[in-house]
């Protein structure tokens, strides 16, 4: 299996993927995604619990805002949490 990264072109990342990721890379490049995925996993089961009705739209931009608060919240040194959400709800 091999990797490629390129530059995105025209944006301020310095890499972007490209191509399929594998447990074991995914673990050596970022050593908190298993962390990051237990966080969102307990957000979404306790929001469906919450919310029955809420459409998958607004469910999954509920569950994406409340992870990301809960990760900055841990305070992580050298995680940047980025939230893309609609203003009009």
């Amino acid at each position: 299996m091999s990797y490629h990264f390129e530059p995105y072109a025209g944006k301020n990342y310095p890499l972007a993927w490209v191509g399929r990721v594998d447990q074991a890379t995914l673990d050596q490049e970022c050593p908190l995604n298993r962390a990051v995925q237990a966080t969102t996993d307990e957000a979404a089961k306790r929001l469906k619990a919450l919310n029955p009705l809420l459409d998958n739209t607004r469910l999954g931009s509920m569950i994406h805002l409340d992870a990301g608060r809960t990760i900055l919240a841990r305070i992580y040194p050298n995680v940047k949490v980025e939230f893309s959400l609609n203003d009009d709800g």
